[in-house]
């Protein structure tokens, strides 16, 4: 069988495998310091509208945010984004218009926040995956509706 149709190690086809990836950003302490961190990338096509960035948050746990796949190739190249999770184009400007080499990702909880600023190059290189995987608008058609299905049977008949 060849390596395009042999199944992953949990029996998926690679179509449907998860498309991830490490990278390095800085997490921004101020407007004059930021520090180095190690960023996962995750997409599974088995839940295609959405992304997850997941960073060491102690020795020995991670923190994990999931959010829009659109709200972060938007934010790649224009200000996307209200409420917990802000993606923008930095550089010199917040428009993108001159050609930023880096994107910023404002995660916002009860107890804290983070401003990670990633490369914008590999991150495109990574959501180009994830769309030729699932391209835009088919999404939909991946989403397992049997359980939705399951409990509208379920439910006792209407008097």
């Amino acid at each position: 069988m060849s390596p395009a149709h042999r199944p992953g190690p949990d029996g998926r086809p690679p179509q449907e495998l998860p498309v991830e990836t490490c990278l390095t950003c800085h997490l921004v302490v101020n407007q004059e310091a930021a520090t180095p961190l190690s960023v996962h990338l995750g997409y599974d096509p088995a839940e295609p509208f959405g992304v997850s960035v997941s960073f060491p948050s102690d020795e020995n746990r991670r923190t994990r945010w999931v959010f829009s796949r659109d709200l972060l190739q938007d934010g790649l190249y224009e200000p996307t984004g209200e409420g917990d999770v802000r993606v923008w184009p930095s550089g010199g400007c917040r428009c993108g218009c001159c050609g930023s080499t880096h994107a910023r990702i404002l995660l916002q909880g009860a107890t804290g926040y983070a401003l990670l600023d990633l490369p914008l190059e590999p991150v495109q290189h990574w959501l180009d995956r994830t769309w030729s995987l699932v391209p835009e608008g088919t999404e939909e058609s991946r989403l397992d509706w049997s359980v939705v299905e399951h409990l509208v049977d379920q439910r006792p008949p209407a008097a």
